[in-house]
């Protein structure tokens, strides 16, 4: 990051909870990041609990400890959030997730500064609210220094929503640099894995339909899907326990559940599968390609940007349980085209997808409406 011409600021990333999403990954990432180059960084939580809380040792992390549903610990939140906001003296809070950008209009209202910065990363509905949380979210957005999308169609969808009145930009994800970790010498049955959440637009069902037609194919390998349900969506996690036993598939595929050493389970892959109907740019993805693996994915979002089909990775069409079968198949039986597409997207994620990378362009933005306000 060129700070030649940099002035000292304040800035805060907003989130809802700091679990293991890869919106709440990207906040983290990216406080950091920011922080690491100089920046005074760090992050307000909405709502208590959180691996990133549990874990963390290096940034500043602020809980509001608002609890959904409850009036009075929601103003109760309004006005610390807005206390902690003079405190930390902010010229600038970030926000990700759309239920955090109405409640940080409300708490700064009838103030100048902060400056807001808004992400969609479409886990949750913006463009579709209707009546008055319609006109209360458009008059949030308005209110926005800066608004990105997390891939070009999530960008398009929110520009939209405005009659295209205001720009909205694509706010890459960037994950921290890596030794790639190719093929692992003597191993003989290569390590697929799938990582998300456990819900059907996320579609790890098609992997499975692809694993037992490559096990009628007498192919070796062994499928890793990690990842756990969220409150209320057991089910699939049920259902998808049941086609493993009912395809005999028992004793290649394992679901561990949720994983907190994400680098371990990557240095011990050598393929990853993304089968997901809808995606901004997956976060897993990107920390797949930092690790060298081959990778499989659906051409959605800024998928097919990203790995670039045959350079970096194979690309299939969401829900194509045909193609999916015939992509795992020829990196099952070629382990120098598994290295290839392995190393030409390790390249890619250090030159395009890097921490550094996101934050010169967050602090470029920063910085952008900084000088504005002092003109």
């Amino acid at each position: 990051m060129d700070r030649s011409n940099s002035v000292d600021f304040k800035v805060a990333q907003i989130i809802g909870r700091l679990d293991g999403g890869g919106a709440q990954r990207l906040t983290f990432n990216l406080a950091h990041a920011l922080q690491k180059e100089g920046v005074d960084s760090s992050i307000i939580a909405m709502r208590e609990g959180g691996s990133f809380v549990q874990k963390n040792d290096v940034i500043d992390i602020h809980v509001l400890s608002i609890v959904p549903g409850k009036i009075s610990s929601l103003l109760r939140g309004l006005l610390s959030f807005r206390r902690l906001v003079r405190t930390l003296d902010l010229d600038f809070i970030h926000v990700h997730g759309a239920s955090c950008l109405p409640f940080c209009i409300l708490a700064l209202c009838g103030t100048d500064r902060p400056r807001i910065l808004f992400t969609w990363h479409d886990s949750e509905s913006v463009v579709n609210y209707s009546g008055w949380r319609r006109t209360i979210m458009l008059y949030s957005l308005r209110r926005c220094g800066y608004l990105y999308g997390s891939s070009r169609n999530v960008a398009a969808r929110l520009a939209a929503s405005l009659d295209n009145k205001r720009s909205v930009e694509v706010f890459t994800n960037g994950v921290p640099v890596s030794a790639p970790r190719y093929d692992s010498p003597g191993k003989d049955i290569p390590h697929i894995i799938w990582v998300g959440r456990l819900v059907p637009p996320k579609a790890p069902l098609i992997l499975l339909e692809a694993a037992a037609q490559l096990l009628k194919e007498n192919l070796s390998f062994r499928i890793i899907i990690v990842g756990n349900s969220p409150a209320g969506g057991e089910w699939y996690e049920v259902h998808l326990q049941e086609k493993v036993r009912e395809w005999g598939l028992d004793e290649v595929v394992s679901l561990p559940g949720w994983v907190t050493d994400m680098q371990q389970v990557y240095a011990s892959a050598d393929i990853a599968v993304q089968t997901s109907k809808t995606e901004g740019l997956s976060m897993a993805l990107l920390e797949q390609m930092m690790a060298g693996l081959a990778i499989v994915a659906t051409e959605v979002g800024d998928t097919a940007e990203a790995l670039q089909h045959g350079r970096c990775g194979l690309l299939m069409i969401p829900g194509d349980v045909k193609g999916l079968h015939g992509h795992l198949r020829r990196l099952l039986v070629n382990p120098e085209l598994r290295r290839k597409l392995g190393e030409a997207a390790h390249e890619r994620a250090v030159m395009q997808y890097s921490l550094q990378a996101m934050a010169s362009r967050a602090h470029r933005d920063y910085m952008e409406l900084y000088r504005m306000d002092r003109q």
